[in-house]
């Protein structure tokens, strides 16, 4: 009898631990979905960043022509960085590979604009990195068309896994962003 109970209790904890392992498995790809918001060309997103912190996008730009990525109503230094799409990516660290370029331009809270010219239709992710040490508010809005006082980036294609940037902008990223996320 002893035995009997003994065989049950092991084969209900066996069932617990294989049960809680699986409903683990789905949180984690759940989260795996997370590390990036979708957001549209012409509607603005308004998020906050903490000190330090990184935020990416996708976004998909549907047509071939040129783009304004404008980073506006920030608290602190927050810069923008272009990466191309590779639907294997599955988090930020997938990204560093795939740098097309960094805006920066003032250092400050002053808006950074980039023109973004895209030769093949398709995803890109846009990264916001936050470099003062402060949280801080913005909105992104991604436009058709350009202005005259942006940064240009070209996305040559989407598919492209390099960055035609300067290697002190890629090690400055890297430094910065959180791998273990």
């Amino acid at each position: 009898m002893k035995k009997s109970i003994l065989k049950r209790v092991s084969a209900l904890l066996l069932f617990a631990v294989i049960t809680s392992m699986s409903f683990g498995c789905l949180d984690d790809e759940k989260e795996d979905d997370s590390w990036y918001t979708d957001i549209t060309v012409g509607t603005p997103i308004s998020d906050d960043i903490k000190a330090y912190g990184t935020k990416v996008y996708r976004i998909n730009f549907a047509s071939i022509g040129s783009y304004t990525a404008t980073l506006s109503a920030q608290q602190s230094n927050c810069g923008i960085t272009l990466c191309s799409y590779d639907e294997s990516d599955e988090s930020l660290g997938d990204l560093v590979d795939n740098i097309i370029g960094e805006v920066d331009v003032f250092n400050d809270t002053t808006n950074e604009v980039a023109t973004i010219g895209v030769t093949v239709a398709g995803y890109a992710y846009i990264v916001i990195d936050e470099w003062d040490d402060v949280d801080s508010g913005y909105t992104l809005t991604i436009t058709s068309g350009t202005k005259s006082e942006s940064k240009e980036i070209i996305l040559d294609t989407l598919s492209q896994k390099t960055g035609a940037v300067e290697n002190a902008v890629i090690d400055k990223i890297m430094d910065k962003w959180d791998f273990n996320k």
